[in-house]
């Protein structure tokens, strides 16, 4: 089972998502932003080096949501 984590970023009612690049799987698509947890990392720790790394973002975390899993 592959786990990652991501991040809900609102506000002024507008919602943060990230699009994928042309060169990933499943190109083009919109996300949430986040990424791979790495071992021996918490959710909370791979969130904020996923913001820091992809969005150049230092963030702190209100709330987890519930996990969603899917095939």
């Amino acid at each position: 089972m592959l786990q990652v984590t991501c991040g809900m970023f609102e506000k002024n009612k507008k919602v943060l998502i990230c699009q994928r690049s042309a060169k990933m799987k499943h190109p083009m698509k919109w996300e949430f932003p986040g990424g791979k947890i790495e071992p021996e990392e918490s959710k909370e720790d791979c969130l904020q080096r996923e913001i820091k790394e992809e969005l150049g973002m230092i963030i702190t975390i209100d709330r987890a949501l519930n996990p969603v899993e899917h095939q």
